[in-house]
């Protein structure tokens, strides 16, 4: 039997049941340095998430390790694994220390700032915007999907 098509669109494969794990970054922001490359300052808080392809081969029935009972036995092949970013593009509240510091005119972002030329920009300047403007609104955002062949197999048995 086989599970899991990364072949799929990335929406797809993540309404999909063969999804296995998600890691939420605390943040992608390096405190460090006061610069906000262009995916940080978009992303900042974002889901990696993980699927995968393969096969579960039925090898039949096997006496338990005490000899107490049968299980059967099965054989799990991981073929892929896909690597994805979900991120909810949304300006709901207010986010502590706002969005950052941006420069209109250059295009750039930062941190923490006090040079001329960049405003602190927070959600409910979003917000506002959207409003004066009826355009804009929520969304979710998805990467493309990193793939990689791998070829792992384990043998699982249970009894039911």
């Amino acid at each position: 039997m086989k599970f899991g098509d990364l072949s799929r669109s990335v929406i797809q494969i993540n309404l999909g049941d063969f999804y296995i794990q998600q890691r939420c970054t605390g943040s992608l922001i390096d405190t460090a340095s006061q610069n906000l490359d262009g995916m940080v300052a978009a992303l900042a808080n974002c889901c990696f998430h993980m699927a995968v392809e393969g096969t579960l081969h039925y090898k039949g029935v096997e006496e338990t390790y005490f000899g107490l009972g049968e299980e059967d036995v099965y054989l799990i092949t991981i073929s892929k694994v896909g690597c994805y970013i979900k991120d909810s593009y949304d300006f709901i509240g207010n986010q502590l220390g706002g969005l950052g510091y941006w420069n209109p005119i250059t295009n750039k972002a930062k941190m923490l700032t006090a040079e001329e030329g960049f405003y602190k920009v927070e959600n409910r300047n979003f917000r506002d915007w959207r409003k004066n403007n009826s355009k804009g609104g929520d969304f979710l955002v998805f990467s493309d999907i990193e793939k990689r062949i791998v070829n792992e197999s384990w043998t699982v048995s249970f009894s039911l």
